[in-house]
């Protein structure tokens, strides 16, 4: 990551969001940070973030990998989906103020396999992903268990 994030406010404040309702985003950005200190993450850690969305919790866990650390932000949908800022726009906003390295339409093992071919230690699939119409859900779920650089993890 390009730029060390500390503090809910400071990565609550990356993420695109109405400023009226920041109270709102810093308190889902408090949960996701006590979910992540129970993962106990370690700088420098690659992480590979499936049913990334609109990032807030991908700045979260850029966060926890710090500047040494890598995050891949995966997610299914179109850069123009979304509401009530799409994907696209969400990530062109994070993309600007820390380097993250989003993908949208990867769709098959070796995609992800090419992309990366290290080992990643974290692979969370954020509750958003889990309200995906049923074969796309299973789609990534069967991208993780045959994609090399994640075996051995639990999905």
């Amino acid at each position: 990551m390009s730029t060390q994030l500390d503090g809910a406010a400071t990565i609550a404040r990356v993420s695109l969001h109405d400023p009226e309702h920041f109270d709102i985003q810093r308190t889902q950005t408090l949960h996701r940070l006590a979910l992540l200190k129970q993962w106990d993450i370690a700088p420098g850690s690659k992480i590979l973030e499936l049913g990334c969305g609109q990032g807030d919790c991908t700045t979260a866990l850029a966060s926890a990998a710090g500047e040494s650390g890598t995050v891949v932000a995966v997610d299914p949908a179109g850069l123009d989906y979304g509401a009530p800022y799409t994907l696209g726009q969400a990530q062109s906003h994070i993309s600007q103020v820390i380097r993250l390295d989003f993908n949208v339409y990867i769709s098959s093992s070796n995609q992800l396999h090419e992309r990366r071919k290290s080992q990643y230690v974290v692979v969370p699939i954020s509750r958003e992903a889990l309200s995906l119409p049923r074969r796309a859900y299973r789609g990534q779920r069967r991208l993780m268990r045959n994609t090399s650089c994640c075996r051995g993890l639990q999905i």
